[in-house]
């Protein structure tokens, strides 16, 4: 049986920039739940694993039985309730500017709330509450859920059915590890394509392919990703920042970060600060 919990976190700036972030999550089950709210600035997933779920929005009145997901955009007027007993829900809030903008553009696509049937939604759920629940919570690792959880309602509307083959995830899993436990060296396309036993030119395009990016484009990014979430969160100096990610000096470091984001380590750190106080509940 799952433990009934409640958890509310403080995003950080980058967090609210930039990524995709849950500021709360739990499970359900009171026999008197009921949310009536004209606005709340979320987005919710909600998925019924016992008895069932009524959301009503936009005129609309939507169930959500055994099984059943639903994702609703909280910043309209909105209501929902358990209408049998015993009915049990875990969900979890989605927020963050490029998650406002993906589902601004679903909106053209379909309206909301969107109910779906997948086996896969509450271990996506569960999976984020893990990742939550840890002294020093990962909130890239916790991004990546939040935007698998999100996947999963936009490809049943937009996919078609097409999904990428086996072969294609497979590869974008083994070249997202190997980047991301490389992070702290200036590796080379040749070490790349080897750590994955490809040649260097299959390599290439089969990365390009997948990521939409070159592989060492790719990879700066990521670092950049990275830096940006140190300086914001955490008090470790630029040098040792710049070491950590494989930059030769704190210098080059500093160029090559204005040049991916305008502003100069120093200055971005003095913008961005992590977020105080606690979040709302609901």
């Amino acid at each position: 049986m799952h433990g009934d919990f409640s958890r509310f976190i403080s995003p950080c700036e980058l967090q609210k920039e930039m990524l995709c972030y849950s500021d709360g999550m739990g499970y359900t089950f009171h026999p008197d739940f009921r949310i009536d709210r004209q606005s709340f600035d979320n987005y919710v997933v909600m998925h019924t694993m016992a008895g069932r779920l009524i959301c009503c929005q936009n005129g609309e009145k939507i169930a959500a039985a055994l099984g059943e997901s639903i994702l609703m955009d909280l910043h309209k007027p909105h209501l929902y309730y358990f209408d049998t007993a015993p009915s049990r829900i875990a969900w979890a809030h989605l927020n963050g500017a490029p998650v406002t903008l993906l589902l601004q553009k679903l909106a053209q696509h379909t309206s909301l709330p969107r109910k779906i049937r997948s086996p896969e939604v509450l271990p996506a759920l569960e999976r984020l509450f893990e990742l939550s629940d840890r002294p020093d919570p990962n909130i890239f690792a916790q991004s990546a859920q939040g935007y698998a959880l999100l996947m999963l309602f936009l490809e049943e509307e937009l996919s078609g059915g097409v999904r990428e083959s086996p072969r294609r995830q497979e590869f974008k899993q083994e070249a997202w590890h190997l980047i991301a436990h490389n992070l702290h060296r200036e590796l080379t396309v040749e070490e790349l394509a080897a750590g994955m036993s490809l040649s260097k030119y299959h390599f290439i395009r089969t990365f390009h392919e997948a990521f939409g990016l070159p592989p060492l484009q790719f990879m700066l990014q990521e670092k950049i990703r990275r830096a940006q979430y140190r300086l914001t969160c955490t008090q470790e100096t630029v040098t040792v920042i710049a070491e950590s990610l494989g930059f030769s000096s704190p210098g080059y470091f500093a160029r090559v970060f204005r040049k991916e984001t305008g502003v100069s380590p120093s200055e971005y750190r003095r913008r961005g600060q992590p977020a105080q106080g606690g979040a709302d509940s609901g």
